[in-house]
């Protein structure tokens, strides 16, 4: 038997929040669409612009479940925190992943 996913934030219970908010993004882009099915009018009054393409939230999902984790602790950002003022400007696309 596999061990419960942990849902706090530690290093270890990062990865299964993540999971958790993909699957739980994915199933609400689901719902989403069966409503925008039987009640075009009413998801698009909700959503501001009769115009508005359903989006939903399915591209933030995706692009969390492929994004890369990092844990930082309290020292760490400390420490970055105050060897930021040394740190040349830069740009997004210096970063080294793209999301």
């Amino acid at each position: 038997m596999a061990a419960p996913e942990s849902w706090t934030w530690t290093p270890r219970g990062v990865p299964g929040l993540r999971r958790r908010f993909v699957r739980d993004s994915r199933r609400l882009d689901e719902r989403l669409e069966q409503l925008a099915a039987t009640h075009p009018d009413v998801v698009a009054d909700a959503m501001g612009d009769k115009a508005l393409p359903l989006a939903g939230f399915g591209w933030s999902a995706e692009r969390l479940g492929n994004a890369s984790l990092f844990w930082v602790s309290g020292e760490m950002a400390a420490l970055a925190l105050d060897a930021a003022l040394d740190v040349p400007e830069w740009s997004p696309g210096q970063l080294i992943t793209p999301t």
